[in-house]
């Protein structure tokens, strides 16, 4: 019954398992598929491996105190670093060392640009250590020393 099967096939043109219309199918099938791995391999290194939508500016807001250069210091953001490689929370971490950072935000923005926000610690009193003045925020952390005593800010006795 195949044999008859296999003859009929033929003779309608049913059969094309081996004509060369199929493999052009075939072939093109694979090169496609090969191109859209190769678009997906070069699109991924241009983003995550490669300097091309690396870090080529940090800007940095909110700083009063602070010199923004200080910030940028601290962030230690690599130069062309890839945006999508960075770790936002160990710079956010480095950023808020800082005594008179009270809290930090970093973003990315594309093409190349890391924003860093800052909000610094407001002082609302100092107390003396030694012949210095301890500046105290609003969770009663001492921050900062400073020469002389601020004159607008109560003092804390402890």
């Amino acid at each position: 019954m195949s044999a008859t099967l296999a003859t009929l096939r033929a003779k309608v043109g049913g059969d094309r398992s081996n004509s060369p219309e199929n493999g052009n199918q075939h072939r093109t099938l694979i090169l496609g598929a090969g191109a859209v791995v190769l678009v997906g391999a070069l699109v991924t290194w241009l983003l995550a491996f490669s300097s091309v939508f690396g870090v080529r500016t940090v800007e940095v807001t909110g700083t009063h105190t602070l010199a923004a250069s200080q910030i940028r210091s601290a962030a230690a953001v690599a130069h062309g670093s890839p945006l999508l490689r960075l770790n936002t929370a160990a710079i956010t971490h480095r950023v808020q060392a800082l005594a008179d950072v009270a809290s930090v935000t970093v973003s990315t923005s594309f093409p190349s640009t890391v924003v860093i926000a800052v909000t610094e610690r407001v002082p609302v009193g100092y107390v003396k250590v030694g012949t210095r003045f301890g500046l105290i925020d609003k969770t009663g952390r001492q921050y900062r020393t400073v020469g002389s005593a601020p004159g607008t800010l109560p003092q804390f006795v402890v």
